[in-house]
């Protein structure tokens, strides 16, 4: 097989997705703090959907639902993150991400770049069972991340919390049920209205 180094090459850009900052805290073993980025996103929200498909019934095709998370976030090595309480930056967020999936098409080779493209488009449709559990999965790894962060939670309230959520759980009873259970403790531990 010929390949064409320089086409090739271009994978590199995935790399760009370590230097973007999420809004989440991390806290290395030296005590150095950090933001997260959308590289160790989407690995742990990959382990997640993992262990939540081998704990409940639910009817999806585990590799696709692995590949659809693998690839949801590549659009902001062009555009950035974009925190859930931003809500200006949310409102241009869709558009501006839809035009960095249509580079990144263009630019890697045709079968990759047609592949990341129509998982994007997939996952941001959330019509799929795929799709849906995909995006629960997202919106549930980041709730995750923040239970480690007490002082993240300033300003929100259960109720902010589930008008932001339920939603992309509802498909899911089983796993809205641990939703649920998961914010009553957070309640009885007061992580709201701080």
């Amino acid at each position: 097989m010929v390949v064409d180094i320089d086409s090739f090459l271009k994978i590199r850009a995935i790399y760009g997705l370590k230097a973007i900052e999420r809004s989440g805290t991390v806290v290395t073993e030296s005590g150095l703090v950090r933001r997260d980025n959308p590289a160790e996103h989407s690995w742990s929200a990959m382990v997640l959907a993992d262990y939540l498909m081998s704990r409940f019934s639910v009817e999806v095709d585990r590799l696709r639902v692995l590949e659809l998370l693998m690839y949801h976030d590549f659009v902001e090595i062009k555009c950035g993150d974009v925190c859930i309480s931003d809500t200006e930056g949310r409102r241009k967020k869709a558009q501006e991400e839809m035009v960095a999936a249509l580079e990144f098409k263009e630019e890697f080779a045709s079968g990759f770049g047609d592949k990341f493209y129509s998982l994007f488009l997939e996952f941001e449709a959330w019509e799929s069972q795929e799709a849906k559990f995909a995006m629960m999965v997202d919106k549930f790894d980041a709730f995750l991340h923040c239970m480690d962060h007490k002082e993240e939670w300033a300003g929100w309230s259960k109720e902010k919390l589930f008008s932001y959520k339920v939603k992309y759980f509802e498909p899911f009873p089983e796993i809205l049920e641990l939703f649920y259970a998961i914010v009553e403790k957070l309640e009885k531990e007061d992580f709201f209205g701080k």
